[in-house]
C-alpha cells in the first residue's frame, strides 16, 4: 500500500504508465494483471465481479486473456469538466509534490520521445498537463481497444446528465449483464443516478469553463480538440466565443 504502488507487480497504475511508455512487454504486463487480480477474483463466491477502476487504461486489452467473459465500459467525459475536478479534488496525486519523476508512476510527455510536448513539458503549467494527461491515457485505451466487441464506450454527460439518462444506463447495464452463455438480471434504481458523490462542482480553485480566460480554452483545445470533435462536446456559444480568433496546431 506504500513503495508497493510505485511497483508495476503491484499497481495497475503504475503498470498502465509503463506499457503506455513502453517500458514493459505485454508477456509482462499480462503477468502482473494476472497476479493482481486472479487470486483475488477467484475468493469471490459470486458468480459476477464488477470493479471500477480508471487505473486500467494501459492494459485493458489484456483483461479478455485472463477473463474472456468479461465486460469493459469506458466512460468518456467532457475534458473541462474532468480537469477542473481533477484539479480541484486535493488527494488527486497526479503531477502533485508527492508524484515524484524518480518512481515514473504517471505517464508524462518526457516518457515518449516522438511526442511533441517532449521539449515543453517541465515549462507546461498543471492545467496543460492535465489536458495533455486526458488526451494521452484516452488515446491509448481506446487504441487498445480497436475493433473489441466486448468494449463499449459511454458518455458521462449521457449517463447522469441527460434527460433520457435512465434509459442510457439501462443500456449500459444491459452490455454489462450479457454474457455468451448468460443474461444477469437486475433492477435499476433511478433515483440512485441523482445522487452525487464525491462531487467537486462548487468547490476548488479553477471555477466552471464559463469563467475561464480564453487562454485557458484554447490551451485544452490544443491537446483534446479531437474528443470535443468526436464526442460533441464544446458546442455552446459561449464556448465558441473564447475560441475565436484561435486555430488548432496540434490534435
Amino acid at each position: 500500500m506504500t513503495i508497493g504502488q510505485f511497483l508495476p507487480s503491484n499497481s495497475m497504475f503504475k503498470l498502465s504508465a509503463d506499457r503506455a511508455a513502453g517500458r514493459i512487454d505485454e508477456a509482462k504486463a499480462r503477468e502482473y494483471v494476472y497476479r493482481q487480480r486472479k487470486r483475488y477474483v477467484s475468493k469471490v463466491k459470486q458468480s459476477l465481479y464488477v470493479e471500477s477502476n480508471a487505473h486500467l487504461y494501459g492494459v485493458l486489452d489484456l483483461l479478455s486473456d485472463i477473463f474472456p467473459s468479461c465486460r469493459i465500459i469506458y466512460v468518456i467525459r467532457d475534458p473541462r469538466t474532468w480537469i477542473r475536478s481533477a484539479l480541484n479534488t486535493p488527494e488527486y496525486v497526479l503531477y502533485s509534490p508527492i508524484d515524484f519523476r524518480l518512481f515514473k508512476a504517471s505517464v508524462r510527455a518526457i516518457d515518449f520521445e516522438d511526442d511533441p510536448y517532449y521539449y515543453r513539458w517541465e515549462q507546461m503549467n498543471k492545467f496543460e498537463k492535465y489536458c495533455w494527461y486526458y488526451n494521452k491515457v484516452n488515446s491509448f485505451a481506446l487504441f487498445l481497444m480497436t475493433g473489441k466487441t466486448n468494449f463499449k464506450i459511454f458518455r458521462f454527460e449521457d449517463l447522469f446528465q441527460a434527460s433520457d439518462r435512465v434509459s442510457e444506463f439501462k443500456d449500459m447495464l444491459d452490455f454489462a449483464t450479457d454474457f455468451e452463455n448468460r443474461q444477469y438480471h437486475y433492477h435499476l434504481k433511478a433515483k440512485m443516478i441523482e445522487k452525487k458523490v464525491h462531487s467537486r462542482s462548487k468547490k476548488g480553485k479553477l471555477p466552471h469553463w464559463s469563467e475561464w480566460e480564453p487562454k485557458l480554452a484554447q490551451t485544452i483545445m490544443e491537446h483534446c480538440s479531437g474528443w470535443f470533435h468526436e464526442y460533441g462536446y464544446g458546442t455552446e456559444e459561449q464556448w465558441l466565443m473564447k475560441l475565436k480568433g484561435y486555430s488548432v496546431t496540434h490534435i
